[in-house]
């Protein structure tokens, strides 16, 4: 399983959790539909199975590169 960790700021203390996704681009498309649209939840990193993570700044790019629709 895919894990994407967030932090959920609309709480105090900020809550720190993840979601789990059978992918990793149904993981990383979740990550960013969050990074254009959540103000309060902060994409941190994505967990790959093995235990590797995608860091936020490669998620990020991977994002940018999606094609824009109007």
């Amino acid at each position: 399983m895919w894990k994407l960790w967030t932090q959920d700021e609309n709480v105090q203390p900020p809550a720190v959790g993840s979601d789990e996704f059978d992918s990793d681009k149904r993981a990383l498309e979740k990550a960013c539909d969050l990074i254009t649209r959540s103000v309060h939840v902060k994409v941190l990193y994505i967990e790959k199975p093995n235990g590797d993570r995608f860091e936020f700044d490669a998620i990020k790019a991977w994002c940018d590169a999606l094609p824009r629709t109007p």
